[in-house]
């Protein structure tokens, strides 16, 4: 019988790929920081819960949906890292 608890990988992530996701966000706000590909705060805990977010993200969403789920999981993951950027005024 099969295990219905069976995960599968369906693509992967590092931390690479979020400090460079986490910097397009800064840019996007218009904050002037840069966040390194070796950055300490990204602990193992944050690259997986951003990958589980965009793991969960599919084709079939909404771009507007897509991008409003990573911009959310982005901001956390900055504020977790103790970085505050403002509030988007548009």
């Amino acid at each position: 019988m099969a295990d219905p608890e069976q995960k599968f990988v369906v693509s992967f992530f590092t931390r690479k790929d979020l400090a460079a996701d986490l910097n397009n966000e800064l840019e996007i706000r218009g904050c002037k920081r840069e966040i390194a590909d070796d950055d300490d705060r990204l602990t193992d805990v944050l690259c997986q819960n951003y990958a589980e977010v965009i793991g969960n993200l599919n084709d079939d969403m909404p771009e507007e949906l897509v991008e409003d789920n990573i911009a959310t999981i982005s901001l956390e993951i900055l504020a977790a890292m103790g970085i505050e950027i403002p509030d988007d005024e548009n």
